[in-house]
């Protein structure tokens, strides 16, 4: 699995949006300390001066080592990739509950994926209806669930085989509900709650299907950021 760093704003973002969406556990390690210890992404400000909140490190050993300025080496995982930032302890706050660390905005995560492009997940709220696919043999719906510059993932509705190397034909429909006629090979396939999840690739897009596609692909990632904005720790 490749490492690559992730600086672009909006791809920060929507890393920690997902962490946040999915109540993901983290591995943090103050400077100087050689233990690592867990807390969880309380809450995000994806503003200007962005910030995050971390629930206090557990066990409670590793909240006597932050305070403020103290630097912190986190880790999470987003849709079972590993993802690494750095951020320096803000403040302390106290809450309901214990300690709250709030922490610098990273300028840059590192970022283990396979896939050489970014992808973006479905947010949640944004309803697509589902995409038709056709093989030579078969033609069944599919649901989105990620999107990327170069391929898709779905989870298909109705009953269909599927193996790595097949070629589909597709009716894509997109979160504004446009359909986008494009051609596809499928690249995985594994089965999830007895249905067929598949991620493929587009095979020789137009210039137009890309452009459609790198505007979809950014929209949704701007409804993830428009999700987290400017929230606060109740």
């Amino acid at each position: 699995m490749d490492d690559f760093l992730v600086s672009n704003p909006a791809q920060i973002a929507y890393l920690l949006a997902r962490l946040r969406a999915g109540h993901s556990l983290l591995n943090v390690r103050p400077a100087g300390s050689g233990e690592t210890y867990s807390s969880m992404l309380l809450d995000i400000d994806a503003g200007r001066h962005g910030w995050i909140t971390l629930d206090q490190l557990y066990p409670p050993a590793g909240h006597r080592l932050v305070q403020p300025g103290t630097l912190l080496r986190i880790s999470g995982r987003v849709d079972g990739v590993d993802a690494y930032w750095h951020g320096r302890v803000d403040r302390i706050e106290q809450a309901e509950r214990g300690a709250v660390y709030r922490t610098t905005w990273p300028s840059v995560m590192e970022y283990r994926e396979r896939r050489a492009v970014f992808r973006i997940a479905v947010p949640p709220g944004v309803h697509i209806p589902p995409s038709v696919f056709r093989t030579n043999d078969d033609i069944f719906k599919a649901q989105l669930l990620d999107l990327s510059t170069l391929g898709l993932g779905a989870l298909a509705i109705d009953p269909c085989s599927l193996s790595v190397g097949d070629q589909l034909r597709c009716t894509l429909v997109l979160p504004d509900e446009k359909h986008l006629s494009v051609n596809l090979q499928v690249r995985s396939v594994r089965s999830t709650h007895s249905r067929l999840r598949f991620g493929a690739l587009f095979l020789d897009p137009t210039t137009e299907q890309q452009q459609v596609i790198g505007r979809t692909v950014a929209a949704l990632q701007r409804h993830w950021i428009q999700q987290v904005g400017h929230r606060r720790v109740a």
